[in-house]
């Protein structure tokens, strides 16, 4: 019966010009019933009713797809789908395509209710940025929160990876959830793949509105962001330009009258000149967790939490002057799966795709062994995979870490590198002077 009742609503959605706006608009009429409203559907089509019955079948193998890819399919008929989306001006997606647990939190019957933060922000994200959206993370999944974002390269993934940080520390945080823009086996990023099976893995969700098959779009992004909104009971701002695609996912949550708030910047700082558009106009200043604290009073475990890391004077974002985050293996969230800590060896690498470069001393050497004496002109080994990193920079231009693992994972490799093997081969080229890394925490050819 769901089955049916999904692949009807997705068929609904490939005659032309029916949107979601116009299968809500027939579902929610006096007295409808799935049945009637794809009738109602079907007629402002030529031909509506025989082109329905043709995308049947396709759509009902792509159900059957989804349930084969371990996934939870939810309709906005039926139990399960978060109430909150069904509220307010925004049209919900009919389906939704579940990897994972989606949380309780989500499933509030009232947005007074959520137990929920979106944080989002530019994909060109400074080092800064990234800093300041993983710790928002991670403050907010110890106070109990989830964290709903876009998956996105940049402030989405540095906030996932925040919450994943928390969960590391102690199992009993909020998970987060990803919304993405395209199918499931459609993955973008590819580049967050290992970041999604950790979102998963630590008890959190990745949801999409599209059923497998359906390649990403400009349009599928915007469209997604509609969700980013309607799941949150507020939303961040880390990083913005002047014109970020978070811009739009803030007037979303304006349509559904969710508060926003952004972090401050200078004036003078055109990297984030979309938060000092949103500072002028209806958004509130985000300081400290009590301003976090003041817009989640409805919900009081939430709001106490965050008053109370307040109080302790913990820092909403690092310190000026504070040692960056870690980017190796734990950066990626792969540490939750692994058994010992993130400062752990990275995996040896092989193909010729691989970035990691074996030890001079061959794999059994131990650990404690007495390095040789530096000799005037001596340098890391750097081979094949470095050079991979050093020609990226070169024809691309300057990257931020995860800009940079992107670009290596659309070149066509036969094996897209590791974050650590990627953090390896950026400290080799480095200390031989073939790259500078700026103050912003992005990396450029010398």
């Amino acid at each position: 019966m769901r089955t049916q009742r999904a692949a009807t609503l997705l068929a609904l959605l490939d005659l032309p010009r029916v949107g979601p706006k116009t299968v809500w608009d027939a579902l929610t009429r006096e007295g409808a019933t799935l049945e009637s409203a794809a009738a109602a559907v079907a007629a402002r089509v030529p031909g509506g009713a025989a082109r329905l019955a043709a995308a049947l079948p396709a759509r009902a193998a792509a159900v059957a797809r989804a349930q084969d890819l371990g996934l939870e399919v939810l309709t906005v008929l039926g139990p399960g789908y978060p109430a909150v989306l069904a509220f307010g001006p925004l049209p919900p997606p009919p389906v939704l395509f579940v990897r994972g647990r989606l949380p309780r939190r989500l499933r509030a019957d009232h947005v007074n209710e959520l137990a929920s933060v979106g944080v989002v922000g530019t994909r060109s994200a400074t080092s800064a940025g990234l800093q300041e959206a993983r710790a928002l993370g991670a403050a907010l999944a110890d106070a109990g929160a989830v964290v709903v974002s876009g998956l996105a390269l940049g402030i989405d993934g540095a906030a996932h990876r925040g919450a994943l940080d928390a969960a590391r520390r102690n199992a009993g945080t909020a998970p987060t959830v990803a919304v993405l823009g395209g199918a499931h086996d459609r993955l973008h990023p590819q580049a967050h793949a290992r970041l999604a099976e950790a979102i998963v893995a630590a008890g959190g969700a990745v949801i999409s509105e599209h059923p497998p098959g359906t390649s990403p779009r400009p349009a599928s992004f915007l469209r997604r962001n509609r969700i980013i909104a309607a799941l949150s009971h507020v939303l961040v701002v880390v990083e913005a330009g002047a014109r970020s695609g978070a811009l739009d996912t803030v007037d979303h949550a304006g349509r559904l009258g969710r508060d926003v708030l952004t972090i401050p910047a200078r004036p003078s700082d055109r990297r984030r000149a979309g938060n000092l558009a949103l500072l002028r106009g209806k958004a509130k200043v985000l300081v400290d967790l009590t301003d976090l604290a003041v817009h989640l009073a409805s919900v009081e475990r939430v709001a106490a939490a965050l008053t109370a890391m307040a109080a302790t004077g913990a820092p909403l974002v690092p310190a000026p002057g504070a040692p960056p985050l870690p980017v190796p293996a734990a950066d990626d969230g792969s540490a939750l799966e692994a058994a010992g800590p993130a400062s752990a060896s990275p995996r040896a690498a092989t193909g010729p795709g691989a970035l990691a470069e074996p030890s001079p001393a061959g794999p059994g050497a131990a650990a404690t062994a007495t390095p040789p004496s530096p000799r005037r002109g001596s340098l890391p080994p750097v081979g094949y995979g470095c050079l991979r990193v050093l020609a990226a920079l070169a024809r691309g231009g300057d990257a931020s870490f995860d800009g940079l693992l992107a670009r290596l994972t659309r070149s066509g490799a036969r094996r897209r590198p590791t974050p650590a093997e990627l953090a390896g081969c950026l400290v080799r080229l480095e200390l031989a002077g073939c790259l500078v890394r700026a103050d912003d925490g992005r990396y450029r050819a010398a």
